[in-house]
């Protein structure tokens, strides 16, 4: 049975080599260069809970982890996160694991999301049983050459932004897309080699309007960079800031000798879709990259009528 993350006296480097381990095979995942790293990510997370952090321990060594994240926004959301290491898939771990994140919500009112990777598929079979749905990501890409100028709208202009802008930036985040990118965590990407980053902010009467976030790893590909993040306030969309602010991140990555750039958009986000294979983006690949429940609690519905079945079972046996 797994156990709460506080009573496995793991130490940080531990449970720091054990994500990079079980994300190997990742490619969406970009290690982290070292333990501290962890602690801004992870467990410097105002979502991060302590008590909804479960670990499973195999022969003294960690084989798999769950975390269970609420954001109390309107309707609250849940996210479901299991990494499991190489070596252990494959045994059930996954079903466990996703079994203990769905008991912890049986208060939850809301959606629930099962974050997928390589490692936790095994998972998926289990959760559809339970009411969730995959939701399809599709991954494009384009050669940096040729490449047009960007044209900035009349009244906008556009400029890189700098490490005083970033508290802006991580309150214009939180606005446009419900969750937020810290100031901390804006820092430490910046400050650290192993992943360069460049963000392009709009700017309409000195008021932050939009950005793009790009980045690409040197050590792991340095061929390839990806945008990370593209959005633009309600407001002022369908006026060409958004592809003005993604022509310029493009840019971008060509000057850090990038050939080629990747970006992703979930399947029914038909905008966003639309600018990029405009710009010409071509689709990579199709893939389940999330798996959401999106009228919970349906696990609830499940445990009565597993209870109920059982309860019917008892009855119709004779004591001896």
């Amino acid at each position: 049975m797994p156990i709460r993350m506080r009573d496995s006296r793991l130490s940080l480097e531990e449970y720091w080599r054990f994500l990079n381990e079980a994300n190997e095979d990742n490619e969406d995942w970009v290690p982290y260069s070292r333990p501290e790293g962890v602690q801004v990510f992870v467990f410097s997370d105002p979502l991060y809970d302590v008590d909804r952090h479960w670990v499973e321990v195999v022969d003294n060594r960690l084989a798999a982890d769950l975390t269970v994240k609420v954001q109390w926004n309107e309707p609250p959301e849940a996210v479901i996160e299991v990494n499991i290491a190489k070596n252990s898939r494959g045994k059930g771990l996954g079903e466990t694991l996703l079994n203990t994140a769905l008991e912890s919500l049986a208060d939850h009112h809301g959606s629930v999301k099962v974050i997928l990777s390589p490692g936790n598929r095994e998972v998926v079979p289990f959760a559809k049983t339970r009411g969730f749905e995959g939701q399809k990501m599709i991954d494009l890409e384009r050669s940096l050459e040729p490449l047009e100028k960007p044209q900035v709208p009349e009244g906008y202009r556009i400029a890189s932004a700098g490490k005083d802008q970033l508290r802006e930036l991580t309150g214009l985040w939180t606005e446009i897309f419900g969750s937020s990118r810290r100031l901390e965590e804006l820092q430490v990407m910046m400050a650290e080699g192993d992943i360069l980053m460049d963000i392009a902010a709009a700017f309409y009467a000195n008021e932050t309007v939009g950005f793009s976030l790009a980045q690409m790893a040197p050590r792991l590909n340095p061929n390839e960079g990806w945008v990370a993040q593209l959005g633009v306030r309600t407001e002022h969309r369908l006026k060409g800031v958004g592809k003005a602010l993604l022509l310029s991140s493009l840019l971008w990555l060509r000057r850090q000798s990038c050939s080629t750039a990747t970006i992703n958009a979930m399947a029914d986000n038909l905008p966003a879709l639309g600018l990029y294979t405009k710009l010409g983006f071509k689709v990579r690949r199709v893939k389940e990259k999330h798996l959401v429940c999106r009228r919970w609690p349906l696990w609830l519905g499940y445990l009565r009528r597993e209870g109920s079945k059982s309860n019917m079972s008892q009855r119709g046996k004779r004591s001896p």
